[in-house]
């Protein structure tokens, strides 16, 4: 095989595996990959995934946009068949805490969220985060939260 269709595949292989959604599931293949060639498959693919990681500015912007749920709110939006004037949308956060992030031991970034209020379901959660991340990613105010 040509020198040259040995690195279309190797680019071939590393964009495969970056499109994975388990990224748990990319360290996997990685891992059984053969040492030689394939190393450099392994730190490419490990370069492009640090690419990725949380830098301090996007870290205070998303603690940032977490702290804007905390009070006594109208959670309607985060809420199933609830109107915007129904007195049972109305929730408490206590505290809502990011912690600072964390390499598991395969290289994969975690960031540990500890919510304290009152009554929400894990639907309600995955919204507000999914909410502050995407305030985060699209750099919009946090007025957006507010109205």
């Amino acid at each position: 095989v040509a020198e040259e269709d040995k690195e279309i595949y190797d680019i071939q292989l590393i964009n495969s595996l970056l499109q994975l959604e388990n990224k748990e599931k990319v360290m996997e293949i990685i891992t059984k990959l053969n040492p030689g060639r394939n190393k450099y498959v392994k730190d490419e693919v490990m370069n492009r995934l640090k690419k990725y990681r949380l830098t301090k500015e996007t870290l205070e912007a998303f603690k940032n946009s977490l702290s804007s749920f905390v009070g006594s709110k109208n959670f309607h939006n985060y809420t199933i068949r609830l109107e915007p004037n129904d007195p049972s949308a109305r929730r408490y956060i206590k505290s809502f805490v990011c912690g600072d992030p964390f390499l598991s031991e395969n290289g994969l970034e975690f960031i540990k969220l500890t919510i304290s209020g009152q009554s929400f379901m894990l639907h309600q959660i995955r919204k507000m985060v999914a909410m502050s991340i995407d305030l985060v990613r699209l750099q919009a105010s946090h007025q957006v939260l507010i109205r």
